[in-house]
């Protein structure tokens, strides 16, 4: 299997130094499990390490892209909160860019068509590219014209030979997927050198770090983006990052523009800022590892305290991360609910707990209800409310330590 994040970063090819927390073998997040089993899983190991020169984070490869994503459990349209924030976005940038019918728009891991619908009700022209046949579907179900594929240099050149050159390529939470980075990044050069403007919306490493967000590491993220890391890129690839943003998606993010080299350079300020704050301090690494393991305990005493009468709200990447660290099972919580219908009958792996709809969740009558999308915790405490107005007990999240909301 290939050593890039293990040994070697995956951006540089620099040698990696020690690992900065280590969450144990895990299995493979997002690939729910049709019925409990017991004894051994496949699972990997799960260790997260920042390279000390292009200030990449990053872990190991041990299961296939075409594994992982091939059939995804992810629907980005099941989330209120992320549709909205896609069409402010969409909005936002028609305006900005000047977008019109004569205009294309590509989306790189455009999941169900969540994002471009909002460009098409504006007629603009669209075009996805998500490597889920399943996910795919339905967005192409839908009337948006997607791509079932990978992204990289080669389908670059592709959608150039066909004529489909993007006026903005937008990669929403996508580039920490990729596992071939520099061959996603010499795509979008390919594309930016045509003109295409490319938008990066990534949660932030920094952010990650400083807020205790671990339970964001899994294999299905190859890299944790940071300014300095994604310069670095753009300077490989002589494109220039013209733009920064600080957006308040996942806990933290951040919104980078991407065009052709020109005068205008803003690296000196955004990454020498990032520096300063000490994205690259071993104290501030250390901190993490410490405040991770400290609230994996806590939420495992918790959960031991409160055994049999805790239900999970949200069957997202983020809770078999945290049961799994925890060392949680079937045993400790009877359910998850998840509005997704895909994954409800499936089982989280390695601790198998059964994901339901929601109406089952709240008929068993929980005291307590554990929130593992704690991004929005605010507005799945409401949810909650308005679903199950019977409901008199607590709403807790676990991150960065455990919180009642």
């Amino acid at each position: 299997m290939n050593k890039r994040g293990e040994t070697n970063c995956r951006a540089c090819d620099r040698e990696l130094g020690p690992t900065i927390l280590n969450l144990g073998h895990q299995p493979l997040s997002n690939e729910l499990i049709s019925q409990p089993k017991n004894g051994d899983i496949e699972a990997w190991p799960l260790e997260f390490k920042i390279c000390s020169f292009c200030k990449l984070g990053q872990i190991g490869e041990f299961a296939t892209p075409s594994r992982i994503f091939s059939t995804y459990t992810y629907f980005s349209s099941t989330s209120t909160h992320w549709l909205a924030h896609s069409e402010e976005f969409a909005k936002k940038i028609i305006e900005k860019m000047d977008l019109n019918r004569k205009s294309l728009v590509l989306e790189i891991a455009s999941n169900d068509g969540y994002m471009l619908q909002y460009f098409q009700k504006f007629g603009i022209g669209v075009l996805g590219i998500e490597p889920a046949k399943n996910v795919a579907e339905i967005a192409i179900n839908k009337g948006i014209p997607t791509d079932v594929d990978f992204f990289g240099y080669e389908k670059a050149n592709e959608l150039i030979e066909n004529g489909n050159v993007p006026n903005l390529v937008i990669c929403n939470n996508v580039v920490a997927h990729v596992p071939d980075i520099n061959d996603f990044f010499k795509g979008l050069a390919t594309l930016v050198n045509q003109g295409s403007i490319v938008s990066i919306e990534a949660p932030s490493l920094l952010e990650m770090l400083k807020g205790n967000m671990f339970d964001t590491i899994y294999h299905e993220h190859f890299s944790y983006l940071s300014v300095n890391a994604i310069q670095y890129l753009c300077d490989e690839y002589e494109i220039s990052l013209q733009e920064v943003e600080k957006i308040p998606t996942h806990g933290g993010s951040i919104r980078y523009w991407l065009s052709k080299k020109n005068s205008k350079d803003i690296k000196v300020e955004s990454a020498s800022k990032e520096l300063s704050i000490g994205i690259n301090d071993k104290d501030l690494h250390e901190q993490f590892r410490i405040k991770s393991e400290r609230a994996i305990l806590e939420f495992k005493n918790w959960i031991n305290h409160n055994r049999g009468s805790v239900l999970g709200f949200g069957a997202a990447a983020k809770a078999t991360v945290l049961l799994n660290a925890a060392q949680i099972d079937s045993n400790d919580m009877q359910y998850v609910i998840d509005s997704n219908a895909y994954k409800q009958g499936k089982f989280i792996p390695g601790c198998n707990i059964e994901i339901v709809k929601p109406i089952i969740g709240y008929n068993s009558n929980p005291k307590k209800i554990i929130v593992f999308p704690w991004n929005i915790a605010n507005e799945v405490s409401k949810q909650i409310h308005d679903e199950y107005p019977k409901f008199q007990g607590e709403i807790w999240k676990a991150i960065p330590t455990m919180t009642q909301i």
